[in-house]
């Protein structure tokens, strides 16, 4: 019984000094620790300092939801830094234009325009870029394209279009795509001269672009 009561002395007295020293780190942690991971750096909760990827760390989703101060966490952030919006990359090629250099077999360019590849006098550069606006309901960047006017006509497709055919399945069939032109036009062969050399008569101006500049993020929707 002597030996009971000693043990029960020991876990009880074990027992006071444990609340002597949880009581006063429990009142430590309560008014200086965690307001200070809250409010830690420019307002910022210390969760969302942690580099985070595709969501918000799991420490981060509980501090916004028991500190609303913290909701401006959010998700996309890394080592802290407040990423801006997602916004869409700037399209290649803009609506209503073409690619300079479609990346073919034959390596050609311009396609569909007068001429070989991008030459003049089909083909001249704009002296102005084209500014196309992209973006969300919330934020959105402007893309500056460089590009060429090429003067084209249905029959410029045509012999584009034979010769790139030609590259892919008959190398032998490139004077059967240049003699269509007098079948086709069998009274204008000036104009089947001039077509070759880039010349008129056109139809049509074509627009092509070969890269864009893209401007940084903006918030609200393209005006």
């Amino acid at each position: 019984a002597l030996k009971y009561n000693s043990k029960m002395s020991l876990i009880l007295a074990y027992m006071k000094i444990s609340s002597w020293v949880t009581f006063p780190l429990g009142i430590v942690l309560g008014v200086f620790i965690i307001p200070f991971m809250v409010l830690a750096i420019d307002g910022h909760p210390l969760p969302c300092m942690m580099p985070v990827y595709d969501s918000p760390s799991f420490l981060a989703k509980v501090t916004e939801f028991v500190f609303p101060m913290a909701q401006a966490c959010g998700g996309g952030r890394s080592g802290g830094s407040v990423q801006p919006p997602a916004v869409p990359d700037c399209p290649l090629p803009p609506p209503g234009f073409k690619m300079e250099d479609p990346e073919i077999l034959s390596g050609a360019t311009c396609r569909g325009a007068c001429g070989t590849n991008c030459t003049s006098p089909s083909c001249v550069g704009s002296s102005v870029n084209y500014e196309y606006c992209i973006g969300t309901s919330s934020a959105h960047r402007w893309c500056s394209y460089p590009y060429l006017m090429c003067g084209s006509h249905p029959f410029c497709v045509k012999h584009d279009n034979c010769y790139d055919h030609c590259v892919v399945r008959d190398e032998t069939c490139y004077a059967a795509c240049n003699a269509e032109c007098a079948i086709d036009y069998p009274t204008r062969p000036d104009w089947c001269a001039s077509w070759l050399m880039g010349g008129g008569p056109y139809t049509d101006t074509l627009k092509y672009v070969n890269f864009a500049v893209v401007g940084e993020v903006q918030s609200g929707p393209c005006p």
